[in-house]
């Protein structure tokens, strides 16, 4: 009984883990979005500059 007890706590602390690393994967996604973004509108700028 105590070893089921043990393994569901494992799988707990595992769901826990991957839980965060999810969150900071979009967190990541988030920047990266901004990036792109700030990007698009330098090139923008840029080609107005050009043209």
């Amino acid at each position: 009984m105590r070893d089921v007890v043990f393994l569901i706590q494992d799988v707990v602390f595992l769901i826990q883990d991957v839980v965060f690393l999810m969150r900071d994967v979009v967190f990541l996604m988030r920047d990266v979005v901004f990036l792109m973004r700030d990007v698009v509108f330098l090139m923008r700028d840029a080609v107005f500059l050009i043209v």
